[in-house]
């Protein structure tokens, strides 16, 4: 019986098919605005998906999420769309493409619906607006990314 192994796919979608209540979980959020990584980061930190072995990596640039991405599995991406270095919605065709494993939520300015809308056709999960969620939504919100994620997978 032959044995086919993609690595990074599995293991995330391995660990995508557990509770994500009951397991460890591994964000990485990308945005310019350190205000709003910090705050993206603290609303996890006190989400009821946290877990004491979570892995939290919170980066401002393109450059360095494809550098985390290549270093590490991750299973949920939260994208600013808007990064100095990067096309918004290129990079989430990239990723996709790249780890199709990792659910993707782009998280975009006010006045950017046709923008988030065209975000989850090019392979996100979820969007939210800056300023229109708070901590229940944007666990919800992760919750049925990586549902979404792992039945597309």
């Amino acid at each position: 019986m032959e044995q086919r192994s993609t690595p990074q796919r599995s293991n995330l979608a391995d660990n995508s098919s557990a509770n994500p209540q009951t397991r460890c979980l591994s964000v990485l959020i990308v945005d310019d605005d350190p205000t709003c990584r910090t705050l993206l980061k603290k609303m996890l930190e006190k989400s009821r998906l946290r877990r004491a072995n979570d892995r939290m990596v919170c980066v401002g640039t393109k450059q360095a999420m494809l550098e985390q991405l290549a270093q590490h599995p991750f299973h949920v991406l939260l994208l600013d769309l808007h990064l100095p270095d990067g096309d918004g919605l290129e990079m989430v065709d990239q990723v996709n493409r790249q780890y199709p494993a990792t659910a993707i939520i782009v998280i975009t300015g006010e006045n950017e619906k046709a923008a988030d809308l065209t975000a989850m056709s090019y392979g996100a999960q979820d969007y939210l607006t800056k300023g229109e969620f708070n901590q229940a939504f944007l666990t919800k919100s992760i919750y049925f990314a990586l549902e979404r994620k792992k039945n597309h997978l």
